[in-house]
């Protein structure tokens, strides 16, 4: 009846438990208290160079030994046993061999006991010189070899725990090595734990070189310095030798031909991505690589090389000023073949996503857009446009023509738009410039503000000089400029409209190609309505001084009128009696006009009146003339008469003669 496995350990246990006599190989009186320095010193042997099939160690049997099986094999220890197969040799004490074939557990330079061999063939436990070798295990396999204290290998061909890996194991797998204290291969192929306490799980040329390095699965992967980590994929590598030092807790996660060098570094997946700096970070993507403490979440051909800088993800973002953020973007660019990049070169400076940007000056931003640029006169962001912002758009610049010019400018957005003065801001449009310090272009077409504070906006404006408020219409070509400081110009080719209630029912305006304003004045829009007396407004205007007068703000222009003080008291109109509106002048004009009017009326009749009484005597006076030219016409003739001898008679004068 074949031997079951729990059968096979049942009897190495009581082989192993069997009381000492006297013999020629013995216990040491106390275990080593630890493994000798040199130990790690020595190469492990190569899993494919084995001892030959079936050399002797030792032969015969031991006190107190069993030896089963057929063939060749030895139990020659004390208390050793072989329970079955053949050419198997258990050469130390209190060893044993369950079953297999050409196994074999013997010194080699050193003390060798307490070893245990399940089955297998070929498969090896031998002290090398160095300490001994005691309480191994191979459980079963081809060609395992043990070669340290309290190590194991359960399976697999090929394995081998060098003399510094005491308390190595091995769990299965081919050509896999241990040669470190606590050291771990689960399985695969070809894999190498040589740092203490080292640990591969799986996989095929994977190195766990670090102390309490690891490897869990994948090919060709490196866990070099301490503390590092990899957890799968292929040609990883955590962690860095470099002239003698190392650097320690690198961790990849997976992915292919990844780095973490920097001590503290991180990369999670992806490709090509290297955290070269300590405490630097990659989550995933393709060909990513960091700087000091820096962060790449993702993307492609990324570069967080500032310290302490952050690119999330995207295609082709640099990150190189010190606490720079780039958020991602770049794949309109990638997928026409370009190779410009977001860039946040400033220290702290800003690009949120896009194509082509560049945020290139301390505490500067870019959100988005594509080919934004802030920039300085100087190199290094530390003069020129620090702190401004741009919010998207297409080919805006803000840009610094000399040290501190365009610090805090923002342009929110438009196509080649340009701020180059200090505080300057241009809100969006095409082709305005904001050059003026504190200067300001809400959107537009073409307008530019040059003077300080200045404001030009609609189309074409020019606000040529310091504190000047531009205007224009786009009704024409021709270009609004100022002419001088701290002018307001405004051009509405259909015409201006100035309201002063939220109804925009109140207020006035100027007609298109008019010189003058129309206030309102329609009765719907009028209450509280009372006639005026005429004759009285005409006596107070008689009375109301008029002057000629200069404003202090304006000295040496004259201008003619009453002063509001004495308007008010004489009429009681308008809001105050510092102002004077215009429709409250035109109103009490035109109704002293109408008293003027009814009171020269009035005169007309009068006069007319008289005209006629003067007329009516006039014609009195113009009978008795006649009838009186006509009696001396008539005396005149009588005298003739008497003068020549006639003789007239004469009768009394009738009182009708003399009207």
């Amino acid at each position: 009846m074949p031997l079951r496995p729990w059968r096979v350990a049942a009897v190495a246990v009581l082989i192993a438990s069997t009381p000492l006599t006297a013999s020629s190989t013995t216990r040491p009186a106390a275990l080593p208290p630890g493994l000798p320095s040199a130990r790690g010193s020595a190469a492990p042997p190569s899993p494919h160079q084995r001892r030959p099939h079936y050399t002797q160690y030792c032969t015969g049997t031991g006190p107190n030994a069993f030896l089963g099986g057929a063939g060749a094999g030895a139990a020659a220890g004390n208390s050793s046993g072989i329970l079955s197969g053949g050419a198997n040799q258990a050469c130390g004490l209190n060893d044993a061999i369950g079953a297999g074939y050409d196994n074999a557990i013997y010194p080699n330079g050193g003390p060798d006991y307490d070893s245990f061999i399940g089955a297998g063939e070929n498969n090896s436990i031998y002290s090398s010189g160095f300490g001994g070798t005691y309480g191994a295990f191979v459980g079963a396999g081809s060609s395992n070899a043990v070669t340290a204290w309290y190590a194991a290998i359960v399976a697999g061909t090929n394995n081998t725990i060098g003399n510094a890996g005491a308390t190595g194991f091995i769990g299965g797998g081919d050509g896999n090595t241990v040669n470190a204290e606590y050291a771990f291969v689960g399985a695969g192929q070809n894999n190498q734990a040589l740092g203490t306490a080292g640990f591969v799980g799986a996989g095929s040329q994977n190195k766990a070189l670090g102390q309490n390095a690891a490897v869990v699965s994948g090919t060709a992967n490196l866990a070099l310095g301490p503390y590092s980590f990899v957890g799968a994929g292929q040609s990883n590598q955590a962690g860095l030798v470099f002239f003698g030092a190392t650097t320690n807790s690198a961790f990849v996660g997976a992915g292919a031909s990844n780095l973490a060098y920097g001590n503290d570094s991180f990369v999670g997946s992806g490709s090509g991505n290297h955290a070269v700096s300590d405490y630097s970070f990659i989550g995933a993507g393709l060909n990513n690589k960091t700087g000091l403490t820096a962060f790449v979440g993702g993307g492609s051909q990324n570069n967080a090389s500032g310290q302490n800088s952050f690119v999330g993800g995207g295609y082709n973002g640099i990150s190189s000023g010190a606490g720079a953020f780039v958020g991602g973007g770049g794949m309109a660019f990638f997928q026409a073949g370009s190779n410009v990049s977001n860039t946040a070169a400033g220290t702290d400076a800003f690009v949120g996503a896009g194509d082509g940007n560049v945020a290139g000056t301390a505490q500067s931003n870019v959100i988005g857009g594509v080919n934004n640029r802030i920039i300085s006169s100087t190199t290094g962001g530390s003069t020129g446009a620090v702190d401004a912002a741009i919010g998207g758009g297409y080919e805006n610049t803000i840009q610094a023509t000399a040290a501190g010019g365009a610090a805090y400018g923002v342009i929110a957005g438009g196509r080649a738009n340009a701020v180059t003065g200090r505080g300057a801001a241009i809100g969006g449009g095409f082709e305005n410039s904001a050059a003026g310090s504190y200067s300001t272009v809400p959107g537009g077409l073409g307008n530019s503000a040059t003077g300080s504070a200045s404001f030009a906006a609609g189309a074409r404006a020019g606000a040529k000089h310091n504190g000047t408020f531009v205007w224009s219409d786009d009704a024409g070509s021709a270009a609004l400029n100022s002419t001088a400081a701290y002018q307001f110009l405004a051009r509405a080719s259909g015409g201006f409209y100035l309201f002063s209630n939220a109804a925009a029912t109140a207020g006035v305006k100027l007609a298109p190609g008019s010189g003058a304003w129309a206030s309102l004045s329609d009765r719907n829009m009028k209450t509280a309505i009372v006639p005026l007396d005429d004759a009285a407004i005409l006596a107070k205007v008689a009375a109301l001084p008029v002057s000629s007068w200069s404003y202090t703000s304006e000295p040496g222009v004259r201008h003619a009128g009453p002063m509001a003080q004495d308007f008010y008291a004489a009429f009681g109109v308008g809001e105050d009696d510092r102002h004077i509106t215009s429709i409250d002048e035109d109103g009490v004009a035109l109704a002293a006009i109408k008293g003027l009017y009814e009171r020269s009326n009035r005169e007309i009749v009068r006069t007319r009146r008289e005209q006629e009484v003067l007329d009516m005597q006039q014609a009195s006076i113009q009978r008795r003339l006649a009838v009186l030219a006509a009696k001396v016409d008539f005396t005149e003739k009588m005298a003739a008469l008497v003068q020549h001898g006639h003789r007239i008679r004469t009768r009394p004068v009738r009182r009708s003669d003399m009207l």
